[in-house]
């Protein structure tokens, strides 16, 4: 930012800016309700764009914003934070690879299934989802050719969800990436600056456009048959209100497949404390597991048949 432009940053302050009018004409224009999202975050992002035009009120950037598709386009990613890379958290991962992930292999294999459900929500640019279908992929490799992982993907963002696709990335976003996962499951683009991710990892990934705080939207609509195993919800939450965040809690609780997992952002833990249906097991990775006895009750499940082998093997692998 040039010193003219910094000088002017405050121009318009916060407590003029016409937020509600804002939020209803992205709503109009690109679909997307950000009414649920924290209001101090909206209006920095908001006024970020207001003080950048030099306006000397909020009204005129309305203005803009009416006749310009192009700048609600641009408001909406800057409000859309896509911030990632892979392998993000490393102690997360590692207790996915050993802890986790064998036991829900392991609970599948008791009940004879060979299906694994995962859910990224707000996936952005899709490193997260392809990070967990490295670390299936691996898993599975022990387990033979007849297992059937599903990884469900989704955003808000179009653009986002266009450049997770090509699983193309610049090097910076592989910091936290091991030496030898570099090797086996990316490969470099040629230019020396980008990497790609191979067709074997990008196959097991379904990404889709899904508003998980829309009122009449549970899941995203190609994974309807079945519940998750295993559902992410990293960094997110943060940026809804305490009402929209129990609505969406509420929506990965009738989702998530008795004694399931949920994963919250590291900042998230407040928002943790509001699951009624989850017990926290791991404070440092912010991870949850599905209580059975609450989803064998909204399934209408036969508890008979699943809760003595899903204890068990809960014992054996603490």
């Amino acid at each position: 930012m040039d010193q003219k432009r910094h000088k002017n940053f405050d121009i318009v302050p916060a407590a003029q800016l016409k937020t509600d009018a804002v939020i209803q004409e992205l709503k109009a224009q690109l679909g997307n309700d950000l009414s649920g999202y924290r209001r101090e975050i909206l209006e920095e992002k908001i006024l970020e764009r207001v003080n950048l035009f030099q306006y000397t009120g909020s009204h005129q950037y309305l203005e803009l914003l009416k006749r310009s598709p192009a700048e609600c386009r641009l408001l909406m990613n800057n409000l859309l934070i896509n911030a990632g890379w892979f392998f993000r958290d490393p102690l997360v991962f590692n207790r996915l690879e050993y802890n986790i992930l064998p036991l829900i292999i392991a609970a599948k294999k008791n009940k004879q299934s060979n299906e694994l459900r995962i859910w990224s929500i707000g996936c952005g640019e899709g490193e997260e989802a392809y990070s967990i279908a490295v670390l299936v992929h691996r898993a599975l490799e022990r387990e033979g050719p007849e297992w059937k992982p599903y990884i469900f993907a989704a955003d808000i963002d179009n653009e986002a969800l266009t450049r997770a696709r090509t699983g193309i990335y610049p090097v910076s976003r592989f910091d936290a990436v091991p030496y030898a996962f570099m090797t086996h499951y990316f490969a470099p683009t040629g230019t020396g600056d980008f990497f790609q991710v191979r067709d074997f990892i990008k196959q097991m990934v379904h990404f889709s456009w899904a508003d998980c705080t829309a009122s009449g939207s549970i899941i995203p609509r190609e994974s309807v048959f079945g519940t998750f195993d295993l559902v992410l919800c990293r960094n997110l939450l943060i940026y809804f209100t305490e009402q929209l965040q129990t609505q969406v809690l509420a929506k990965i609780a009738d989702s998530a497949a008795p004694n399931g997992f949920l994963i919250l952002g590291e900042s998230e833990s407040a928002a943790g404390d509001r699951l009624e249906d989850f017990t926290r097991v791991d404070a440092n990775c912010n991870l949850y597991q599905h209580r059975i006895l609450s989803a064998l009750k909204k399934t209408g499940t036969d508890m008979r048949s699943q809760l003595p082998r899903l204890e068990t093997l809960n014992k054996e692998t603490s």
